[in-house]
C-alpha cells in the first residue's frame, strides 16, 4: 500500500489492522480541512520495510494518530505534513527498534510521542528541522534498547525529550545546529 487518505469532514476513518509499509515508502494523509476536519487514527501497527511518511495538512490536533499497537516498519518515521493551526500528529503506540530515525519535517504540524521509543542497535536519529514542535512526552521510560541515539535539533524551536527517562544502552549524542534539545 503506497497511501491512507483521509478526506472526508464528516466522519473519522480508524485502520485498526497492521499497515505494512511499501518498500518505496507508505504515506498517510489527512486533508480534511479547517472546517470539520476529522481524524486518522491507525491502531493495528506499522510493519514492513520502508518508511512511514505523516502528512498531517488539517488544523486539527491529533489528525493523525498512530496508537495502540507498535510502529515498527523497517526504516524512518517521516513527519512532513502542511498543518496549521492546532495542527498535531501524535504516536501514542511505542516505536520498536526497526525503526533507524524519527525526522520533523513539518512547518505547521507538531509532531508528539508519548510511546516508547526502542533504540535500533544500529542506532536510531531524532531529528528537528522546522519550526514545528518535536516532542517526546512518555511518561517512565521515554527511550531504550540497545543501540546509540542521535539528536538533531537543527531548528530554534528545539526537541523537547520531557519526563520520560532515556535509558538506552549506547551512547547519546546531540549534534543538531541548534544543540537546544
Amino acid at each position: 500500500m503506497t497511501s491512507i487518505t483521509e478526506n472526508s469532514t464528516s466522519s473519522a476513518l480508524t485502520v485498526s489492522g497492521a499497515l505494512t509499509v511499501n518498500s518505496g515508502g507508505t504515506t498517510l494523509n489527512n486533508n480534511s480541512g479547517p472546517a470539520a476536519a476529522k481524524v486518522l487514527t491507525m491502531s493495528g501497527g506499522v510493519v514492513g520495510t520502508g518508511d512511514l511518511i505523516i502528512n498531517n495538512n488539517s488544523t486539527t490536533a491529533g489528525a493523525i494518530t498512530l496508537t495502540t499497537l507498535a510502529v515498527n516498519n523497517s526504516g524512518t518515521i517521516i513527519n512532513s505534513g502542511a498543518g496549521f493551526g492546532a495542527s498535531t500528529v501524535t504516536i501514542t503506540a511505542p516505536v520498536g527498534s526497526a525503526v533507524t530515525a524519527i525526522t520533523q519535517n513539518s512547518t505547521g504540524s507538531a509532531l508528539t510521542i508519548s510511546g516508547l521509543i526502542t533504540v535500533n542497535s544500529g542506532g536510531t536519529t531524532l531529528t528537528d528541522n522546522t519550526g514545528a514542535a518535536f516532542n517526546v512526552t512518555t511518561a517512565g521510560t521515554a527511550v531504550s534498547g540497545t543501540g546509540n541515539l542521535t539528536i538533531n535539533a537543527n531548528d530554534t524551536a528545539g526537541m523537547t525529550i520531557g519526563a520520560g527517562a532515556v535509558n538506552n544502552a549506547g551512547t547519546v549524542t546531540n549534534s543538531g545546529s541548534d544543540q537546544t534539545p
